[in-house]
């Protein structure tokens, strides 16, 4: 579309191919809808309706086709939206600082998935998500998730509907769990105190929201410098002493951040490189348990899905 854009990303919980199949229909149903109705939209207030209308048809086409007599069917978190051309000749600027936001993300998330914005104004990253993960420190634990949950009712509880102001060229990511858990601390080696967190481990940290956000600077730190080059791991350029991450070679883009499909090539080899210790571990001890040690065996491997666009 000239002046909008329908993105998302389905993350199948657990393994094997219920998980996979409805993740596959969630994504496909959400997308289709969206299409099929984009055309209708006349203000905010209705795209915000029809992305919600969109996440239900995604819930139903899991169950479709499926005798749940004879078949498993599975569950799967999802993180999408529109990015919708604002109409900025209507609006009261005149209290507004800075350029005036000409596009919006409207999204709707179930589950762990994370939306991250990059602003061509600020030249800074920031989750639009941050606090789908509040209350746990799990990475078991998606927060919610579509399908057969409690009986055949979906998981709502951290659904979110939101809308984000944006401009032209800004970049959105939308990636799974299999990304943005290979940028926690947590799983990277750190332990709460090498950020300031008055706790022996992470499943004795006091207070789980304020931990989140310490976990959040950190992510977003380290997601800059993947993304521009600076850090192919987490493990070969960083002092998990001092938390100093070593500067890679090369100059930065001129225009602050790489085209789209850089990203997303810096971001899955990162993941790749982080995770090889334990990789090479498990293909040298196929029936082996993986030691869980994440410093000798730091990242998480797990569907790695990144998708990337420039408003």
């Amino acid at each position: 579309y000239p002046n909008r854009i329908i993105m998302g990303v389905a993350d199948g919980c657990n393994w094997g191919e219920p998980p996979r199949n409805a993740a596959r229909a969630a994504i496909n149903a959400f997308v289709r809808y969206l299409s099929t109705h984009q055309a209708e939209i006349g203000d905010l207030q209705y795209a915000g309706g029809l992305v919600l209308r969109a996440l239900s048809m995604a819930n139903a086409e899991i169950f479709k086709g499926i005798d749940t007599e004879k078949s498993m069917i599975g569950t799967t978190t999802l993180l999408g939206g529109m990015v919708l051309e604002l109409d900025t000749l209507s609006m009261d600027v005149s209290e507004s600082e800075g350029p005036v936001a000409d596009y919006g993300f409207v999204y709707v998330s179930i589950g762990d998935c994370k939306a991250f914005h990059w602003s061509s104004v600020t030249r800074k990253f920031s989750d639009i998500t941050a606090s789908n993960r509040a209350g746990t420190l799990s990475a078991s634990d998606c927060g919610g998730r579509l399908g057969p949950h409690d009986g055949n009712l979906p998981d709502l509880r951290n659904l979110e509907l939101g809308f984000f102001a944006c401009h032209s060229g800004d970049y959105i990511m939308i990636v799974s769990d299999g990304v943005h858990d290979n940028l926690d601390p947590a799983h990277l080696g750190f332990h709460p105190k090498d950020l300031g967190i008055e706790a022996e481990d992470w499943s004795s940290v006091p207070d789980l929201e304020a931990a989140e956000e310490v976990k959040n600077e950190y992510r977003i730190s380290l997601l800059s410098k993947v993304i521009n080059g600076e850090l192919d791991s987490a493990v070969k350029k960083r002092d998990p002493d001092t938390l100093q991450e070593v500067s890679g070679e090369g100059e930065k883009p001129r225009d602050g951040i790489p085209p789209p499909l850089e990203v997303v090539n810096n971001i899955t080899s990162y993941c790749v490189e982080t995770c090889n210790a334990s990789a090479t571990w498990m293909a040298t001890n196929p029936k082996g348990r993986l030691p869980k040690d994440y410093r000798l065996y730091p990242g998480k491997m797990d569907h790695t899905t990144c998708v990337c666009v420039r408003i």
